[in-house]
Parts: C-alpha cells; sequence; structure tokens
C-alpha cells in the first residue's frame, strides 16, 4: 500500500492530558470499541509509542514496541490483527509507558504519545480524540530506577483496578474526556517524521523455570514491603535460604498460615525476558514481589542495588483478592527469579511463572559440530549468548545497560554474520550511531542516548571501521557513501587533534576505553594511535572502492602516522613499541600485549613478529586464564597482577594476530581451556570480565561470544579473502577427529565436512555460486575451486 504524505495520516498522537506535562514514570491506558460486520481477511495496524506500549485486541495481548530510535524520525511497527477480530463490538486498547527521564537507549524530548492507524478493505481505524484514555490508576510511579542505565521498577495495585477495561463490556464513562491537547496530528513536534520498523518484529517464546532452587523464612520481623524498591526491600528482610533442590511443577503451593513465602527459581539459562505471573486463592492485598538475578551466591541471589550500575531489576504486584494473572512490562536479562509473597494472612494459595522471551529472529544457516564435545559445547554458549544480545538492536547485555554500545557491535557482527548472514540489525545500528554527534564529529558510543559520559573516541574509530566491515561482508560501499560526511566530520575531529608530532593525544574530555584492562591511556597511548592508524587504512580501502575525491589526502595522512609511530614509540634496546608518550614527551617503560597485537593487526614492524608471537604471546596464551575481579571495583586494584591483562573482550585481537601468524592450534587451545572454564563454573552465557560478579559485571555478554569467529575460521577452516564473500582460503587446523559446519554467507552457504585419521585429510567443501575459494594446507595448495570440491590432503606429523 502506497502511503500518503504524513500530514494526511489521519491518525494522531494522543495522550489522556497535556503529554509534555508530569511524565516521570508516566503510565496511560487507551481504548475503542468499534464494530465489525464482515470480517475482514487482513487488517494491519500501524502502531508506535513514545516511549514504549503493549497492544491489545478483545483482551489478547499482541505485541510491545516499538523499536529504539530518535524523535525527529520514530519507528512504528506493522502487526496484522485480523486474527484476533470478531464479528459485532471489538476492543482495541494499549498501555503506554513513558520514563520521564532519558537513559542509556532513549533520549526523552519532553513529551509522550500513543499512534495508531490500521486499515482495512472497506475502513479504517485510527487514534483521535474520540478514543476513551485516561492515566492508568493501577501503575504506581515515581518508583527505583533498574539500574543507573534504564528505567524503572513497576509496581501494578490490582486492588485500584476497576474491572476489565479491555472487554467490550466495560463501562468507560467515569474516564476522563480527552483535553484540548489530548490529539495531535500526525508529523506534530517532536516527531516530525515516522518510519517503518527497519528490522522484523522480534521472535518470542515462552520458556518455564526448570528447578526450585531454594525456598526461604524472614530472619527479621517485620519486614519491609512498603518502600519503592522491591530489591532492597528483599535483602533487608534477611531471607535465610534453604536448599530444596528439585524439578518444578507447574504450580508452586504457598504454606497455609504463613504470613510470607519465599522461592528461588532457576530457567538453567538466560533470558531476555518480561515475566508472566498467575496465581489461584491469594488473599486480597497480598503482593509479589518478583527480582531477577544473572547469579547465585551458594542459594543466596546476588543483587547489588547501591553498588556500581545499581542493578535492582524487580516488579511488585498486590493482589485484589483470588484468582489472577500479569505480566511485567519491560524485559529483563536474567536467569534467576526471586519470588516474594507477602501478606498472605495465612490463606495459602498457589501460584506460577513463565518468561515470555524474545530475541531478534536471526535465521541460523551456520553450524558447528566436532569430535571434541568441549568446543561443541563452547560454541552453543557463545550462540546462546550472541542471541541474547540481539533484539532492536545489538546490546551490550540483555541486562545491566540494554544499551547499543558501538564498540561491542562490531564484533557482534562477526559473531551473527558466521550463523546467519542477515546484516539488517548492523546497519540500523550503524544508521543509528551516525545520528547522534557531538558538535566536532565524535559519535556516541551508543545511540539515542543521554549518556554524555558515554562518549569514546575509540568507539568513534571503532564505528568508522565497521563501515569498512559493512563493505567487507556485503561487497556494497552504499553504506559508506551514505554515512560518508559523518564518518569524514569525525575522521577531521582525530586530524585536528594531532599533535607537534603527528600523533594522537588523550583528549581527557572523553572517555577513552581501548579494553577493561590497565592499559597505558595518558598523554599519547601508543595503542590509541595504533587504532586510528588502522581506521584509516579501512578509510583508504573504502576510498577506493568508491574512487572518492579525498583519496590522496587520506593515503597521506595514513602514511604520515604510521612514519609518526614508527619513529616515536620505538625501543630499540628491547626491541618491543613503547605503550606511548607522557605529557612530557617521555617514553612509558612498559610494554603492553595489547600493543603488540595491534602491531601484529597493523603490520607494523612485522620483522618481529615471530619475536613477540614466540617470547609473549605464546606463553600468554598457553598459561593459565587471567584472575579477574568485579570490573566496577574501586579499591583492591593492585591484588589482582592480571590486570594489566587482555580480557575477553580483547582477546578478539589476540586470537585474530595468532591467525594471522598461523598459529590457530593455540587460539582453539585457549578457547577450549578458558571459555571452557566459564562451562566448569556454571555459566550459560560468556561473562563480560574474568571472573564477572552478577549484578556488578554481566554474565551474558556477545563480546565474548567471539569464539564463533573462530571456531570458523580456525577448526572449520573458512577465512573470507575478497569482499562479498566472493573469495574464501580453506585452511584448518587437524586438532580433533572430524569437524563439520557451515557458515553463511550473502551468496549462500559454505558447508564443510573434514574427517582426521591415518595421517591424512578427508574433506567435502561446498561453495555457493559466486564464491571462488583455494586450498592452502600443509604445504598443499589449489586456486580456483568452484561449486563442490571433495579430495583427501596429507597431513604432515
Amino acid at each position: 500500500m502506497q502511503l500518503p504524505e504524513l500530514r494526511e495520516w489521519p491518525a494522531c498522537w494522543i495522550w489522556p492530558s497535556y503529554p509534555g506535562g508530569d511524565l516521570l514514570d508516566s503510565w496511560a491506558q487507551f481504548r475503542k470499541v468499534f464494530v465489525l460486520n464482515d470480517l475482514p481477511k487482513s487488517l494491519k495496524v500501524r502502531v508506535t509509542a513514545d516511549q514504549y506500549y503493549r497492544l491489545y485486541v478483545n483482551g489478547q495481548r499482541v505485541l510491545d514496541g516499538p523499536a529504539r530510535g530518535f524523535q525527529e524520525d520514530w519507528f512504528y511497527d506493522e502487526v496484522e490483527i485480523a486474527q484476533y477480530l470478531k464479528s459485532g463490538n471489538n476492543v482495541i486498547g494499549a498501555v503506554a509507558r513513558n520514563p520521564g527521564i532519558g537513559h542509556h537507549s532513549y533520549i526523552h524530548e519532553g513529551f509522550a504519545g500513543f499512534f495508531l492507524w490500521g486499515t482495512w478493505e472497506v475502513g479504517e481505524l485510527f487514534t483521535d480524540s474520540s478514543w476513551q484514555m485516561r492515566h492508568s490508576p493501577v501503575y504506581l510511579r515515581n518508583q527505583t530506577r533498574t539500574s543507573i542505565q534504564t528505567g524503572w521498577q513497576e509496581f501494578y495495585d490490582a486492588t485500584a483496578e476497576d474491572g476489565d477495561w479491555l472487554s467490550e463490556d466495560y463501562d468507560a464513562s467515569h474516564w476522563p474526556k480527552p483535553s484540548f491537547h489530548s490529539a495531535r496530528p500526525a508529523g506534530s513536534p517532536p516527531w516530525h517524521r515516522l518510519s517503518k520498523r527497519d528490522i522484523p518484529l522480534l521472535r518470542e517464546a515462552v520458556i518455564l523455570p526448570r528447578r526450585l532452587v531454594a525456598s526461604g523464612e524472614l530472619a527479621v520481623n517485620p519486614c519491609r514491603t512498603k518502600s519503592s524498591n522491591v530489591v532492597l526491600d528483599l535483602l533487608e528482610s534477611k531471607v535465610a535460604w534453604r536448599p530444596c533442590e528439585f524439578d518444578l511443577a507447574e504450580w508452586i503451593p504457598l504454606p497455609e498460615g504463613k504470613e510470607d513465602a519465599f522461592y528461588l527459581l532457576d530457567l538453567e539459562r538466560e533470558v531476555f525476558a518480561t515475566t508472566l505471573l498467575e496465581f489461584e486463592g491469594i488473599a486480597e492485598g497480598a503482593h509479589f514481589d518478583v527480582c531477577v538475578t544473572e547469579g547465585l551466591d551458594g542459594t543466596d541471589p546476588m543483587f547489588f542495588p547501591e553498588e556500581g550500575c545499581q542493578v535492582q531489576f524487580g516488579f511488585r504486584y498486590t493482589c485484589s483478592g483470588g484468582n489472577g494473572r500479569h505480566e511485567s512490562f519491560q524485559p529483563w536479562g536474567y536467569r534467576y527469579l526471586v519470588v516474594a509473597v507477602r501478606g498472605l494472612a495465612g490463606s495459602g494459595g498457589r501460584f506460577k511463572v513463565a518468561c515470555r522471551h524474545r530475541e531478534y529472529p536471526l535465521s541460523i544457516r551456520g553450524s558447528y559440530k566436532s569430535s571434541n564435545e568441549r568446543l561443541n559445547e563452547i560454541h552453543a554458549m557463545c550462540v546462546h549468548t550472541q542471541l541474547l544480545c540481539m533484539s532492536d538492536t545489538f546490546v551490550d547485555c540483555p541486562g545491566r545497560e540494554q544499551a547499543m554500545w558501538w564498540g561491542d557491535a562490531h564484533c557482534h557482527f562477526d559473531n551473527s554474520k558466521i550463523l546467519g548472514a542477515d546484516d539488517r540489525i548492523f546497519e540500523r545500528g550503524i544508521r543509528l550511531i551516525g545520528r547522534q554527534t557531538t558538535p566536532n564529529g565524535l559519535t556516541y558510543s551508543h545511540a539515542p542516548t543521554k549518556a554524555h559520559e558515554c562518549v569514546l573516541p575509540d568507539f568513534t574509530l571503532a564505528w568508522i571501521q565497521t563501515l569498512h566491515q559493512h563493505w567487507w561482508f556485503s561487497g556494497s560501499a552504499t553504506l559508506f557513501r551514505e554515512q560518508r560526511e559523518v564518518a569524514l566530520a569525525a575522521l577531521e575531529y582525530f586530524h585536528s587533534e594531532l599533535n607537534k608530532d603527528g600523533l594522537l593525544p588523550w583528549d581527557r574530555r572523553y572517555w577513552l576505553f581501548l579494553d577493561w584492562a590497565e592499559v597505558y591511556r595518558e598523554g599519547v597511548p601508543s595503542l590509541y594511535c595504533i587504532q586510528y592508524y588502522m581506521t584509516l587504512c579501512s578509510v583508504v580501502d573504502l576510498m577506493k572502492e568508491v574512487d572518492d575525491s579525498q583519496l590522496e589526502i587520506y593515503i597521506q595522512r595514513r602514511d604520515d602516522l604510521k612514519n609518526s609511530i614508527l619513529e616515536t614509540f620505538w625501543d630499540k634496546e628491547r626491541e618491543v613499541p613503547y605503550d606511548g608518550i607522557t605529557h612530557n614527551g617521555e617514553a612509558v617503560a612498559s610494554c603492553s600485549l595489547h600493543v603488540r597485537v595491534f602491531c601484529i593487526l597493523a603490520d607494523l614492524w612485522p620483522e618481529y613478529h615471530g619475536k613477540w608471537l614466540n617470547e609473549d604471546l605464546v606463553p600468554f596464551v598457553l598459561g593459565p586464564r587471567p584472575k579477574g575481579d568485579a570490573i566496577y571495583a574501586e579499591t583492591d586494584h593492585a591484588a589482582n597482577p592480571d590486570r594489566s591483562a587482555p580480557t575477553p573482550y580483547f582477546m578478539q585481537f589476540v586470537f585474530k594476530a595468532l591467525e594471522k601468524l598461523g598459529r590457530t592450534g593455540l587460539v582453539l587451545d585457549c578457547i577450549e581451556r578458558w571459555w571452557g572454564d566459564m562451562i566448569d563454573r556454571g555459566l550459560v552465557a560468556t561473562e563480560e570480565a574474568w571472573d564477572a560478579v552478577a549484578g556488578l559485571g554481566s554474565l551474558c555478554h556477545a563480546w565474548t561470544a567471539h569464539p564463533i569467529q573462530f571456531l570458523a575460521s580456525s577448526s572449520l577452516g573458512i577465512r573470507q579473502t575478497a569482499p562479498g564473500w566472493t573469495g574464501i582460503t580453506f585452511s584448518p587446523n587437524p586438532h580433533c577427529e572430524k569437524v563439520k559446519g557451515k557458515v553463511d554467507t550473502p551468496l549462500g552457504e559454505i558447508s564443510v565436512n573434514w574427517d582426521y585419521r591415518g595421517g591424512s585429510l578427508q574433506l567435502a567443501l561446498e561453495l555457493p555460486e559466486g564464491c571462488k575459494g583455494s586450498i592452502a594446507f600443509n604445504g598443499y595448495k589449489e586456486n580456483g575451486i568452484t561449486g563442490s570440491w571433495s579430495g583427501v590432503l596429507p597431513v604432515r606429523s
């Protein structure tokens, strides 16, 4: 359907009162009764809200949304609702929520609204002042933030309900009349434009808890239940937990004669989910406090509401008596559920919980299976983690932040593209980052965001590099052409910051990340300068591809920077690069593994790469995994000598350097031991940092899921050698007896099956049309392979 110009759309943005008024943690309800004499074959609605909505038709939940974005060009969802309709009266309803504040994935523009427009063969349905609307009487406002990066805890009081407002029999005559400001035309500020969602709707699944880990009793009476923080209430109640490991029945009976009951449930996997609660026979005024976490200390759930990022995800539901059900509104990332039932008055009853998990609907065609079961387990854990970090964008984690950190996203895409050659979520992220910049051209490190402390110059460099990454994947430079002016503006910032020696110092107005490890950041960090050099190399590649008019300028800038790096950072005596230059112009005595890894990747001092490999890289990856600590800990740094070692994030670069130097066996050995340790410690997803602490660090971070990439390249043996996957090399490491799998590409699937026995490697290789391959294995070389290839390759002892 060809849509008219936005200002001609009949639908309005609606809100129960002045939409720019008191919006702090605000909730609104909307309903419309409409009549259908004949059921339409199709009725698609375009629906959105600022910031969130949940849509219902005839009492059935349809959809939550929208996708994050900027109000200037706000996204709407399009969804089919014909299957929910009936002849006669129908009720369409929605709950909308606006946080009244900005956070790490939302910019608050001071206005709230709900918008819907549906059409069918003989009619249309749209929001205007004829809709019934009110501020929700059941959601209590101005509660506690769920973390410093996200929104609010949820408090729902069912005793304030006045009937089933989503049914056709409900009498809404007492709802207030719309105000003068309640309906504003499509295109009204701040939503100047509306655009259809640019990625698919999320995939959903209802997941049940698997185990009842523990039950608890109060150690302190009376217990706090009247505060605005359900997590703090739980901690101050000092619940004494008793292990009770057994498989979970659907319904959990509540004890009779008790005032309170506490339960700890394990999903045995991480989810990004809302929580569904159902109960029977519960006393009026009793309430369920549901708190979620990623980890336990023994049988104690781990919460640190006053430390670090103050993570405290939870909601309270106050019962009106009898039976009922409820679904929380915001999805959170967690593994464990703590259910505290308070105020039972001895009535007993029973309850059950479930989780509505959602994730980006990536069609997984890539696969990995080997005779090494530990590597298979690691691959499965990494895939699980990667999917959890894909929703309406790539997110750093489904818990604490849910922010689209772009330093993470380049790794996420290298993971996800192996599984499914779908770049829509990647393109969406590139565009979002490109829309929020500082006046000097730097991009914000996640977007949309109000986090002005999160402008990381090295993440701006990463964003520019992802333009190259997208071209290399797709074979198309269209996205670079689209984002060229933003990229060049950022590059002008870096060029303007060069010192008299042509090097890039740290601009202390911004957070320079580089890695969570303690690397040198003061003065002129060599790691930062080398990343800038690698970015200029990527820009030159892109400019050559599009025959850019500024190509010669950027070739000169690249070459000048390389010369400055080589002249300034070299320690002749130790034959290593310095970590940097101080503000006073003195060389820093240290030389981190980080810097040497980047030098290998950037082809700097190549004559020394073999020396660094043998003296530094090999001992590091063959040694024990670094010991970690809470990444936000403010004390006891000196107690951990491993704080300067590469973290899980930086290990992706370590592995790339090892692959470049032909030491793929070391990559696989390190993955098997260090990532296998995560499995041995009971983790179900990859952690943010070594030994991350639940509630302080994240136990589900996809920047640590990069073994997906290296199992495909080092074990399966497939490495891309040309843009758009038009060229590949097959060069596996025969570390076990059998490996088979697939790598998805824009051209189709690459299928590999090899079997190493008796001193030879039996290979079956299948390439999609348009992809040309070569084999480079233990001295055997063959080029120009297309289609199917099978044969036996010799293996040296």
